[in-house]
């Protein structure tokens, strides 16, 4: 972990991400200003977990996976005795820490912005719920990559890789969104992004958001399980 982490940080593109995506927040928040609180909260957790989410979550599986997959690091790694188990977790808490550290990024700018503004946009139990939802949206990352990390060690494709970032990201929940609207379906309630979604309304009613140990416990999980099963399998045959 410290040698990728090290190598991914020291790369100019990681900082130039994080400027590009600190200006875009300022020019956004910039047109909060008129706007009612309500409606600024829609519209934060709309970036948050819109397109920027998945443009965010494909950098990342980039990041930590690209070189692997140029290298066959995965088989030196584990060639000189690293538990597989033990190589795929670190590679999905790689991309965890990468995750933790764009949103910090991103609530850290908007606390120091929405705080400083005169009058105050948003309550203070406004801007945790806010911060909350970051945490939530690393959660949801952490599901996207860990399903990006078994099609990467199922298919041994990069690409395949960033497609199901693509569709577990962006296009199953949009189309499992509409479909729940238009026919009254309910399976979005029951994949990551509608538990989450359910965990953070609960979180904003002052329930439990228990929906998100679920997420982790079964489909984070159960993700990372597969992953080692097929890695173990591909690599005896090695």
């Amino acid at each position: 972990m410290r040698a990728d982490l090290r190598r991914i940080l020291h790369k100019k593109g990681f900082w130039l991400w994080n400027i590009f995506f600190l200006l875009y927040q300022l020019v956004n928040s910039i047109d909060y200003m008129d706007s009612a609180p309500d409606t600024i909260m829609t519209s934060c957790q709309n970036r948050l977990g819109g397109i920027w989410f998945l443009i965010i979550t494909i950098y990342i599986y980039l990041s930590v996976f690209a070189d692997d997959a140029q290298s066959n690091s995965e088989v030196i790694v584990t060639g000189r005795g690293l538990k597989k188990s033990r190589f795929l977790t670190a590679k999905l808490l790689d991309c965890m820490v990468l995750a933790i550290l764009f949103y910090a990024f991103i609530s850290a700018f908007r606390q120091f912005f929405f705080k400083t503004v005169e009058p105050p946009l948003l309550t203070d139990r406004q801007l945790r719920l806010l911060m909350a939802y970051s945490l939530f949206m690393v959660i949801r990352a952490a599901w996207c990559l860990s399903f990006a990390l078994l099609v990467h060690y199922l298919t041994g494709n990069t690409a395949m890789g960033v497609l199901s970032v693509v569709v577990t990201a962006f296009l199953a929940r949009l189309v499992l969104m509409v479909a729940q609207t238009l026919y009254r379906v309910g399976i979005y309630d029951y994949v990551p992004g509608g538990l989450i979604d359910a965990a953070f309304r609960n979180l904003a009613a002052g329930k439990i958001p228990w929906q998100i140990a679920v997420v982790i416990v079964f489909y984070i999980g159960g993700a990372l399980w597969a992953a080692a099963a097929i890695f173990q399998k591909k690599e005896m045959e090695l």
